[in-house]
């Protein structure tokens, strides 16, 4: 679905409630999954919201997340090695 070479990186964070962080530009396709929570993503003067069960494609800029739900966040961070 990807159509990744090869899997780079799989990271799991825990996004405490009112906290941010900053995704870094990726070597490669980055993808984000929302575990648990809602989450803002602001990339540019954009800021969709990323709900349970979402996936999502991240173009290669830096984006960041912010919890602004009641509770946690997990996200799983997904990056893969894209075709030249």
């Amino acid at each position: 679905v990807s159509n990744g070479l090869a899997l780079v990186d799989a990271t799991l964070h825990r996004i405490e409630h009112n906290a941010k962080m900053v995704l870094p530009i990726a070597i490669g396709q980055r993808y984000i999954s929302v575990l648990s929570g809602q989450l803002l993503c602001m990339i540019g003067e954009e800021c969709p919201p990323f709900n349970t069960g979402d996936v999502w494609w991240l173009a290669n800029e830096e984006a960041i997340l912010i919890n602004k739900s009641g509770d946690d966040a997990i996200v799983l961070e997904v990056i893969v090695k894209a075709y030249e």
